[in-house]
């Protein structure tokens, strides 16, 4: 069973200072306050963790063992509530922030670097994965808040929306690409739902959920069973596998402009407007954010605005 805590910090003081006289006054006690304390703590042990010397305190082989083991909780508890103190007026600690994986590598370790230069008392940790990994940490309380990504028609974010702040914070168009000899007819303006039955794709998992977003969004229906080709959970793997013509993909318009501008890849286009896919800063509904939360949030904005 562990000794009261208050007795065992008043030791750490004790041993600390080699007085009871500097515990004391540093702990605004008496000092006969400070000596009850101690004996206390001796009788709950069992042991003697001072020698008595006149006016003078030296540690027993007790005392040592016990100030060994307790200095580096106290000393880091002590750095802890300062940082506790300091994060109230200006921002300071760590921020654990989610993201996918290719918004995460491209965007977040140049926003991190950014705002750390103005604020260097804070630290980062950033995970990367999937929005349903992400949204369970979060309720898990082991992020502060997360960048996430979701193709429409998906229930990702429909996952406990009572307990989630979900804001829009960019947009991305998501459009249908192939390689020009896969699409001999590439310069169609009309295309129809059963043109695409005899192509096949590259997906970012089997069950092609950006393929059905894709096609319910400018048809509201899909074309029978895909093919699937290459299934891969990344944006550049994709897009390369794409590119080495296994088939069609749905990809960030940000993430192919100078193979669309060299006509590597063709668009797919229809009558409809091109699909978005939000990304989405989400956060527990019923937290309420540090300042340095805050203060992160808001450079974030900036820096995709």
């Amino acid at each position: 069973m562990l000794p009261d805590f208050n007795r065992l910090k008043i030791f750490y003081f004790v041993y600390r200072y080699q007085s009871t006289v500097q515990a004391a006054n540093r702990l605004h006690l008496t000092q006969s306050g400070i000596s009850q304390h101690l004996k206390k703590l001796e009788r709950e042990l069992g042991t003697e963790l001072f020698t008595r010397l006149h006016k003078k305190l030296v540690p027993t082989q007790a005392g040592e063992t016990l100030y060994a083991s307790l200095a580096p909780f106290v000393e880091s508890l002590e750095e802890t509530l300062e940082g506790l103190q300091l994060a109230k007026d200006q921002p300071h600690g760590l921020l654990r922030v989610g993201a996918p994986v290719e918004f995460g590598q491209r965007y977040l370790p140049a926003w991190c670097a950014a705002y750390r230069a103005q604020h260097p008392a804070v630290r980062f940790h950033l995970e990367l994965g999937h929005p349903s990994v992400l949204l369970q940490q979060l309720k898990e309380g082991t992020l502060d808040f997360a960048f996430v990504d979701v193709f429409s028609h998906t229930s990702t974010l429909t996952y406990e929306r009572s307990l989630l702040s979900i804001e829009p914070v960019y947009t991305e168009e998501l459009l249908l690409v192939g390689v020009p000899e896969l699409l001999p007819k590439a310069s169609r303006k009309k295309w129809k739902l059963d043109d695409f039955t005899s192509f096949s794709y590259v997906a970012y998992n089997a069950n092609a959920a950006s393929l059905h977003s894709w096609f319910l969004h400018h048809w509201e229906a899909i074309p029978g069973k895909l093919s699937l080709a290459f299934t891969v959970e990344s944006v550049q793997a994709a897009r390369s596998a794409i590119l080495h013509g296994m088939g069609l993909g749905v990809l960030p318009s940000q993430w192919i402009q100078e193979e669309l501008n060299t006509q590597e890849l063709f668009v797919i286009k229809t009558d409809k407007t091109p699909q978005t896919n939000p990304i989405s800063l989400v956060q527990l509904l019923d937290k309420k954010p540090t300042l340095t939360e805050r203060s992160f949030v808001a450079h974030c904005r900036t820096q995709l605005a």
